[in-house]
C-alpha cells in the first residue's frame, strides 16, 4: 500500500555538538526547506548531546534509534555520518539513505549500503575511493560569517604574540610535545597561547579567534576542519598541521602549513610566522579571502543540485 503519511527526513546525532553532526543537521535543513520533509532528530546517546555550542533553529522532533525503526517509511530519507556506521542502519532503513562521509578516521567499516555518498573534501574522496571503490562527489561544509564579530578586530590590535590553539584527538599531549621542541630548537621564542575548550559555544570560540592574531591547528588528520577555515575567516594567521583534508590550505599564501608529525617542521613554521608581522598580515587578508567562499548559499545550491536526482 502507499504510504500517505507526510516526509521525513531522519538525522542520526544531529544535536551531538561536533562539526560533522552539525553539517548533517543543516543539510537535513536544506531538505525540509527544498523538498517539504519534517526533520527528526535521531538521539543516539542523551548523554552526548547539548544546545551548548551551536543553535538549532529548525524545529525538529526526537526520536531514539528504536523510535526512527518502527517509524520509518519508503518516503523518509536518512542522512548519517560515517561514524554511526556501527548501526549498519543502511540494511534496515526502509527509505532513502544519504552518507555525508565527513572524515576517515571515526569509523572501522563503512556503511555500504546507503542509496548516495557526498564527501566532504578530495582527501576524503580519494580513501573511499581507495578503500571501497566508490567514486564520491565532494561538497565542501560551510562557515557562519553571521557567527563572527562584526566589526573584527585590527590584526595589529591584537595582543602581540598571542595564539589560539585548537586542540582534538591527543591534543593535550601533543602540545606538551609542541611546546618541548619549540622550547630545545627556539629557546628564546616566546608567544602567548589561549587554549579553546571542548564544547566551547561557537559564537565563543569565534570571538577567541578574533581576538588572536596566530591560530595554532595541531589536529592530525582531518575530513575538512572547520576551524582552521574559521579561523582565516576571523583574520587569525594560521599556522599547523594540515590534517589532509584541508583543501583549502594554500601554503605560504593563506596559512604555514606541514604534514602531522613533523612537530619539528611546524616548530620552524611557527618561528618563522612569529618574526614576519608582513607574512603574517598577508597570511591573515588572503585567509579572509578564501574564508569568505565558504558560505552557506554555496554549500545549500551544491546540495540541492546534487540531491534533485535522488529527491525530485
Amino acid at each position: 500500500m502507499p504510504d500517505h503519511r507526510p516526509k521525513r527526513v531522519f538525522v542520526m546525532g544531529a544535536h551531538i555538538p561536533n562539526g560533522g553532526t552539525y553539517m548533517a543537521y543543516q543539510l537535513g535543513r536544506v531538505v525540509c526547506e527544498k523538498w517539504g520533509h519534517g526533520l527528526v532528530a535521531v538521539e543516539i546517546d542523551p548523554e552526548l548531546e547539548t544546545h551548548s555550542v551551536w543553535s538549532y533553529e529548525h524545529r525538529s522532533r526526537k526520536a531514539t534509534l528504536g523510535e526512527m525503526a518502527q517509524q520509518a517509511g519508503r518516503n523518509d530519507l536518512l542522512i548519517a555520518n560515517p561514524s554511526f556506521s556501527d548501526y549498519m542502519t543502511g540494511l534496515s532503513f526502509p527509505g532513502k539513505k544519504l552518507m555525508y562521509v565527513q572524515g576517515v578516521t571515526t569509523f572501522a567499516v563503512l556503511d555500504g549500503f546507503f542509496d548516495k555518498y557526498v564527501a566532504t573534501s578530495h582527501f576524503v574522496r580519494k580513501f573511499v575511493l581507495r578503500t571501497y571503490g566508490m567514486a564520491l562527489p565532494v561538497i565542501a561544509p560551510f562557515i557562519h560569517h553571521d557567527h563572527s564579530p562584526n566589526p573584527l578586530p585590527a590584526w595589529n590590535d591584537r595582543p602581540e604574540r598571542s595564539v589560539a590553539v585548537g586542540l582534538k584527538q591527543h591534543g593535550d599531549r601533543f602540545l606538551d610535545h609542541f611546546r618541548t621542541v619549540v622550547k630545545t630548537s627556539y629557546p628564546d621564542l616566546e608567544f602567548s597561547t589561549t587554549i579553546i575548550p571542548n564544547n566551547t559555544p561557537h559564537r565563543s570560540l569565534l570571538g577567541i579567534l578574533s581576538e588572536s592574531r596566530y591560530f595554532l591547528s595541531l589536529s592530525a588528520v582531518e575530513g575538512f576542519g572547520l576551524v582552521p577555515l574559521e579561523a582565516m575567516m576571523c583574520g587569525a594567521a594560521t599556522v599547523g598541521f594540515h590534517g589532509c583534508g584541508g583543501d583549502y590550505f594554500r601554503h605560504g599564501e593563506n596559512a604555514l602549513v606541514c604534514g602531522y608529525p613533523d612537530f619539528q617542521q611546524l616548530a620552524e613554521l611557527l618561528a618563522k610566522l612569529l618574526a614576519d608581522d608582513p607574512l603574517a598580515l598577508k597570511l591573515s587578508r588572503n585567509g579572509e579571502r578564501t574564508a569568505s567562499g565558504y558560505t552557506f548559499e554555496r554549500f545549500r545550491n551544491a546540495w540541492v543540485e546534487e540531491l534533485a536526482p535522488l529527491l525530485d
